[in-house]
């Protein structure tokens, strides 16, 4: 149920969007280091297969996998603060 009492849903509305901006802003910061994080061990996943440290470059490759799922939950979650204005 919905009350207007002295114009206090237009505050609330102007709330939510201020709050879905703040973490839109919060969401993006996280999601570029995860990127930074990704590029950078892509170069290493490289430099440890071409020193042929094969045990490492598995390992590497599960931190890559962690975030890029990471990345893809930051889009989603993203996506989701777009029904705020």
């Amino acid at each position: 149920m919905v009350e207007v009492i002295n114009g206090s849903v237009a505050r609330d509305g102007e709330a939510d969007a201020a709050q879905a901006e703040y973490f839109r802003h919060e969401l993006s910061g996280l999601r570029a280091q995860a990127e930074t994080d990704l590029a950078r061990h892509y170069i290493e996943l490289q430099q440890s297969q071409n020193s042929g440290l094969l045990a490492r470059a598995a390992h590497i490759r599960k931190f890559i996998r962690a975030l890029e799922y990471e990345i893809a939950t930051l889009e989603r979650l993203g996506k989701g603060l777009n029904r705020w204005p």
